[in-house]
């Protein structure tokens, strides 16, 4: 009986496929298997990115102005030296320091004074030299309201711009870039200037 039992299961398993697998399909069943790892880890990353979107679309920001009403408001198109600008010696805490101090305004389309918010890059140029560029100073934003005078006759930034060594040369050119805060613009100008000291 036992060994009756035992070839009938044999039989059975022959026919059936109890055999060893082959090389293809042993290949199959491990790129199933990647498959698999990697559409969990996409499902995985789909909920997080769903997460960031939901986040970001209930948080609170401001919106952006448009340029139609960019173009409604007083803004900076041009910027204006003061007759000031020139050769300066000024106190920085105790230290004594000279150099060119350099008066500018923003003005509107119409050519007046605003008194607008924004970074400054100031650069000085001797063309008449070999190292054509003197120095460069830069001025953020968030200190535009200390940089700002308007008391007296002035109503401009003073942008102070100390110097090591005064140039040898008395004509020099000075490169204004102001980026606006509001409109993101950068607006440039530039002027000669004669150091009298």
């Amino acid at each position: 009986m036992r060994k009756f039992f035992a070839i009938s299961v044999l039989a059975a398993c022959v026919p059936a496929g109890c055999t060893k697998p082959d090389a293809a399909n042993i290949v199959l069943r491990k790129e199933n298997a990647q498959l698999r790892e990697r559409m969990t880890a996409l499902e995985a990353s789909q909920t997080d990115n769903q997460r960031t979107i939901t986040v970001l679309e209930t948080a609170s920001t401001k919106p952006a102005l448009a340029d139609a009403q960019i173009d409604e408001l007083f803004t900076t198109h041009a910027l204006k030296f003061g007759r000031l600008t020139g050769w300066a010696a000024w106190q920085d805490g105790a230290a004594a320091v000279s150099g060119v101090k350099v008066y500018i305004a923003p003005t509107d389309a119409a050519g007046d004074v605003l008194k607008a918010a924004g970074a400054f890059e100031v650069e000085l140029f001797d063309l008449s030299s070999k190292e054509t560029r003197l120095g460069s100073w830069r001025f953020p934003s968030t200190d535009a309201s200390r940089l700002w005078n308007g008391q007296g006759l002035l109503n401009c930034y003073v942008l102070p711009c100390p110097l090591s060594d005064s140039p040898t040369n008395s004509d020099v050119t000075v490169r204004v870039t102001f980026t606006d805060s509001l409109t993101r613009r950068p607006i440039v100008t530039q002027k000669q200037i004669t150091l009298r000291r």
